[in-house]
């Protein structure tokens, strides 16, 4: 979707003649996450963090700019829509400021019970007379309109989207047609819904505590006595959900490497390898990081692990948590996994999908997500799955793993390479190994975001004969 850049006069300052900022900080913070994510493609969570790193927020602050950026962008397409009636102007050629400050409001109105009309009209007309100064009458005449219509489109309640019709899941939930079309035909209708519902929830932040340097319980106590509101996970013994964090306390708890951030689905994956002393073992697509430590602390950081990272920022970053937490045995290589030439006992190839299942945390998957992408996605992850068979020594385990709800992603990825390879058969999960939601026809299983509490997962595990 291309949009204008606005109006070419110099931007006006955000002060009044007292030097205050007539619009909450909270507000201000997120529309300029907004405006990054449009004019610069910059990734929400990354808009985000450059907003806390420039601003001193309060933890109220923060949760609010959070919501507000996340909520606009997750409920993009029925905000636009929303709009879309009463603007003379189109979504898809209005000013990106303009847009922005638009769906800041309607969104407060429409789906923010505790936020005032009247504040939320208020200060988005004046984001747009600030940022983009002849728009201001057409953005409160629009806000209005809206606030008075009876007869706009409004998101699913959880205990209707069983019962929507199948025309309206993809305005009503805010998802681009095809790919409720692709959760629907690859999970089936009714857990297909809930997963698409579930997706527009919130998902809180999770830590895998390190076992080998402190218990969950005790973890669990430092968090709380710190103020944070923290609880254990069924299931995931080393598993601890944030559902509300003081940020400091718990960066002290990461620092002192007694746990790290990580989904609750992705913390599940390490322990498939079975990964001991002694072994030679491949991350194939290894940044951010948390599965490499994983398999670090599973092995007693005596395994000889190699974290195989592509783009040079992110081999950096995990480079600089082996170095803070002392670990080892792992070396970490930046090169693409299909030039690694080294055998092992061990592949973990967590590959690059279409991240469908981690929209929860990364809701700009919703738009720039596009069908067309499956196919090269499909190709990329069958080249990888063969290489990863080349490298691997006969006895030795294969764990191929992606974030996304897709058939072609899925159960057509085992199908193929199962096909090509002799040398490859399927090892099985047992329910005991992996808490998931179901096996699926040809072998793999599925996590799934309204059961498990964490990102959609499909994991499969090979054996080298």
């Amino acid at each position: 979707m291309s949009h204008s850049q606005g109006s070419k006069k110099p931007r006006r300052s955000s002060r009044d003649e007292n030097g205050k900022c007539p619009i909450s900080p909270a507000r201000l913070a997120a529309f300029e996450a907004l405006c990054a994510i449009l004019e610069k493609g910059t990734y929400t969570h990354l808009a985000l963090l450059e907003q806390w790193n420039k601003r001193d927020q309060s933890a109220q602050d923060a949760a609010l700019t959070s919501e507000l950026v996340r909520g606009v962008v997750k409920w993009q397409r029925l905000l636009d829509e929303m709009i879309r009636p009463f603007a003379r102007v189109r979504i898809e050629k209005m000013d990106i400021p303009v847009l922005c400050a638009l769906r800041m409001g309607v969104y407060q109105m429409r789906m923010m019970d505790r936020i005032p009309d009247y504040a939320a009209i208020s200060e988005a007309v004046e984001l747009v007379r600030i940022h983009t100064f002849h728009a201001h009458r057409m953005a409160n005449a629009v806000l209005r309109a809206i606030q008075k219509a009876k007869d706009l489109p409004l998101p699913l309640r959880l205990e209707d989207v069983a019962n929507a019709s199948r025309e309206s899941l993809g305005l009503r939930l805010s998802y681009e047609e095809w790919m409720v079309q692709e959760v629907l035909s690859t999970l089936g209708d009714v857990n297909g819904r809930a997963a698409l519902a579930a997706m527009n929830d919130r998902q809180h932040l999770a830590l895998r505590v390190n076992l080998k340097k402190a218990s969950r319980d005790q973890v669990l106590k430092i968090l709380r006595d710190a103020g944070c509101v923290v609880s254990e996970v069924s299931g995931i013994p080393a598993a601890i959900l944030i559902e509300e964090g003081v940020r400091d306390a718990i960066q002290e708890v990461i620092a002192r490497g007694e746990a790290s951030y990580q989904g609750l689905s992705s913390m599940k994956i390490a322990s498939l390898l079975r990964p001991r002393a002694g072994m030679t073992i491949i991350d194939a697509c290894a940044a951010p990081g948390g599965k490499t430590l994983h398999l670090a602390e599973l092995s007693d950081d005596q395994a000889n692990i190699f974290a195989v990272e592509v783009h040079a920022h992110r081999a950096k970053m995990i480079q600089n948590q082996v170095e803070r937490l002392g670990k080892n045995s792992i070396t970490v290589i930046n090169a693409d996994f299909l030039s690694v030439d080294k055998d092992c006992d061990a592949i973990l190839l967590d590959a690059p999908c279409s991240g469908l299942g981690t929209i929860a945390r990364k809701p700009d998957v919703k738009w720039t997500v596009h069908k067309e992408d499956l196919h090269s996605l499909a190709e990329l992850q069958n080249s990888m799955l063969n290489h990863a068979a080349d490298l691997l020594r006969a006895g030795g385990t294969l764990v191929y793993s992606v974030c996304t709800l897709t058939h072609a992603e899925g159960d057509a990825q085992i199908e193929k390479i199962l096909a090509k390879r002799s040398d490859l058969e399927l090892d099985w999960i047992a329910e005991g190994e992996l808490a998931f939601s179901y096996r699926t026809p040809a072998g793999g299983v599925r996590m799934l975001p309204q059961r498990d509490r964490g990102d959609g997962f499909f994991v499969a595990r090979f054996r080298k004969r």
